[in-house]
């Protein structure tokens, strides 16, 4: 299954992630990003390290919302940094 994960910065960052067989939205716990790595962790306690793209420029430091969204199904969850 593939979720598409946006962040926002003060510009906006996307990334389509392939979660783990078995794994679908409603087993993630919470989102974390930060210079355009990521952790999503799932409550099983596992998680899922993202790259969304490896960049040092200020203003990808941290977003302050993250977005996650199943096309198939239209779920769409918000963790707010």
């Amino acid at each position: 299954m593939k979720i598409n994960v946006t962040n926002y910065y003060e510009v906006d960052g996307h990334t389509e992630v392939e979660l783990p067989d078995g794994k679908t939205m409603d087993d993630i716990e919470g989102v974390w990003f930060k210079w355009g790595k990521g952790l999503i962790e799932f409550k099983d306690g596992t998680s899922l390290n993202v790259i969304e793209e490896e960049i040092e420029d200020e203003h990808f430091k941290r977003p302050y919302n993250i977005t996650l969204i199943d096309d198939e199904s239209g779920n769409e969850i918000e963790f707010d940094n």
